[in-house]
């Protein structure tokens, strides 16, 4: 049961994380428009999603296995394409995405190196003001929510990375 529970556990992080990330961007307006559920209810599934990822991701044997797992898989990065293309076009888009996916809500599953490099790229293309510093790359921030948790800024936004991220 033990081992049900975790591949069960496993399957709801790997697809909230790859669903939110790149396939449900992928839904084009019509599919959406199909489902029986109000449009600002879907941004809640995704926000709600999004928290018990993170919740789950904390529980100790999810970490093991994503930490085993997690080179391998998180390399590749985002997969632009699609509406995520789309969004990665528009700077209104691309920094609502980034607040609402990429920020607070990855706390517990920082980017990749690769994901980083990608987000940080794609800023400066649309023109956001991308902020490394020594502070926030190397998690020596003292206060507040971000303390001791290594990121980046994309204009306000703190952006959590993966320790050992260089630009």
């Amino acid at each position: 049961m033990k081992t049900r529970v975790i591949g069960i556990v496993i399957c709801l992080i790997t697809l909230s994380h790859n669903v939110i990330a790149s396939e449900i961007v992928n839904v084009d307006r019509q599919s959406w428009n199909t489902i029986p559920i109000p449009q600002p209810a879907n941004r809640n599934i995704i926000q709600s999603t999004q928290v018990v990822t993170a919740a789950v991701a904390s529980i100790p044997a999810v970490q093991t296995f994503l930490q085993r797992a997690g080179p391998a898989v998180q390399q590749a990065g985002y997969k632009v394409t699609g509406q995520l293309q789309q969004i990665w076009s528009s700077k209104n888009l691309f920094f609502n995405w980034v607040k609402n996916t990429q920020s607070l809500s990855r706390i517990n599953n920082p980017l990749s190196h690769n994901e980083a490099r990608q987000l940080i790229e794609n800023a400066k293309t649309l023109g956001f003001n991308v902020r490394l510093t020594e502070a926030g790359i190397r998690g020596l921030e003292i206060t507040g929510k971000w303390k001791g948790i290594v990121h980046f800024h994309i204009n306000n936004l703190h952006i959590p990375v993966e320790p050992g991220f260089k630009p």
